[in-house]
């Protein structure tokens, strides 16, 4: 008696659509190491010790301001990922980001042409790959955002509760209150009215209360032009893939309104608002892009089928098999290095590991003028021998006359920096003109390596250093 075969509930084109959708999900999971993972995993890995926030940051030795760390509880996420499932944990974490975000566009643009939902997807998803692959809080607000959106476009009641998560994971809630903002303020009522207040109130249900308000908004004043990813595309190449990319989805946005006979104000309004944003900053290009997808093209509504869609047939069902086992492989053939090693994006983020070794080895203490970029290395690496003169979190902990000076110290204008801070060390890279500058001084090179250098007031004889042969991993140094 033959066996009949169990054919799936879904049709081909939706099993088919599934798969891409995974793939796409893998591809977000790829990870990196850059200069923030140090800070955070570590600073969670503090909270999780102390059971408390500090009220001053305890690693650095130029702060003058009360330390308002308004990413902590993305931080104890890492850190508990970190210490329960090392970087395969540090993985599914990234992952479920991922599949949330992608869930959401599922259910946003779910009434959508297929082919029209499915390059919305692409587009969304590619788009936040950049920001997903990294172990930064930004990662929440991206699916939290989109989850914004949904619950705006039905007028839900539960949006409070996403505004009282979000203000303790990362500071990007400020887009998601704005489009609230927008959203009432276009068509006001007493429902939506209440939902925004109670959205702004949620967000004081903080360690921090009022002050975490106060701290943002020094931070957005001070502005962020000297990091690139804050950096505008018209800054940037033509013929980058931000500035093609902004292009490519305000074409679409303009092609999308046109094809519609009535859009609400609201959408309009905050399209066009993020679109600036995202111009003017590339940080922002996945808002941009989830903004098209679910207030724009999630708008477009499929015609009814003319036909039933084809059901399961023997070649189908192989082709399905195929593209499993595809994505299986293309899974452990991308994942595999993500959860055993996180590589850098670029050698230059970090010095290289044998000047790690060579402060352990001399036991150097006391206070060291780092280099901007590897400020949170230093404090992973090497935290328990040196105090930091400065760090990424440049807008939370350190006042602007710090973070410029250290600028005109690094540019050979300040030669006299250290001596004024009173550091006992300087830990650069050895082609900035300020090092020649701190020998003339009087300071001793007392290593030397491919990638930094470190002086010292105290003469001992150099040490030299060589680069791995290998891109180091996240967390070896």
């Amino acid at each position: 008696m033959p066996i009949a075969l169990v054919r799936p509930r879904i049709s081909p084109r939706q099993a088919y659509e599934l798969l891409g959708l995974l793939a796409l999900v893998v591809v977000a999971t790829v990870g990196v190491t850059e200069t923030d993972i140090w800070g955070h995993i570590r600073f969670g890995l503090d909270t999780i010790a102390r059971h408390r926030l500090p009220a001053t940051d305890p690693y650095s030795f130029t702060s003058e301001q009360p330390w308002v760390n308004h990413e902590w509880l993305s931080q104890v996420v890492f850190a508990l990922g970190f210490l329960c499932g090392g970087l395969p944990l540090l993985a599914v974490v990234r992952a479920g980001v991922a599949a949330v975000l992608a869930c959401l566009l599922v259910r946003s643009l779910r009434n959508v042409p297929w082919l029209l939902r499915d390059a919305a997807l692409v587009v969304v998803l590619l788009t936040a790959t950049l920001a997903l692959r990294a172990v930064r809080p930004q990662i929440f607000s991206i699916p939290l955002y989109a989850l914004t959106l949904l619950g705006l476009t039905a007028d839900a009641a539960w949006l409070p509760a996403v505004f009282l998560v979000w203000a303790n994971l990362h500071g990007g809630w400020l887009i998601g209150i704005g489009a609230v903002a927008v959203r009432t303020l276009c068509a006001p009522s007493v429902r939506r009215l209440t939902v925004l207040a109670a959205c702004a109130a949620a967000t004081l249900v903080n360690p921090y209360g009022f002050r975490l308000w106060w701290s943002l908004a020094e931070a957005v004043n001070r502005g962020w032009s000297d990091v690139t990813e804050w950096q505008p595309v018209y800054g940037r190449s033509w013929h980058s893939d931000l500035a093609i990319t902004w292009l490519f989805l305000a074409a679409a946005t303009i092609w999308l309104l046109r094809r519609q006979r009535s859009v609400e104000l609201w959408r309009w309004i905050w399209t066009a608002c993020v679109a600036v944003a995202a111009f003017r900053a590339g940080r922002h290009m996945p808002f941009f892009s989830i903004t098209a997808a679910m207030l724009v093209a999630g708008r477009i509504a499929a015609p009814k089928p003319a036909r039933p869609e084809p059901q399961w047939s023997g070649s189908s069902l192989a082709l399905a098999a195929g593209m499993t086992a595809g994505l299986c492989a293309a899974v452990f053939v991308l994942l595999q290095p993500t959860v055993t090693c996180l590589p850098r994006i670029y050698r230059e983020i970090a010095p290289e590991a044998a000047a790690v070794q060579f402060i352990r080895e001399a036991d150097l203490r006391g206070r060291v003028v780092m280099y901007f970029d590897w400020g949170l290395y230093a404090v992973w690496q090497v935290g328990d021998h040196f105090e930091v003169s400065i760090d990424n979190r440049r807008e939370t902990v350190y006042p602007a006359e710090v973070v410029e000076a250290h600028h005109r110290f690094y540019g050979g204008l300040a030669p006299d920096y250290p001596d004024r801070l009173g550091a006992n060390f300087v830990w650069v890279p050895p082609d900035l003109p300020a090092v020649r500058q701190l020998e003339q001084r009087g300071w001793f090179v007392i290593y030397r390596g491919p990638r930094s250098v470190i002086l010292s007031r105290t003469y001992t004889p150099t040490a030299f250093g060589t680069a791995p042969d290998a891109s180091p991993c996240f967390p070896d140094p």
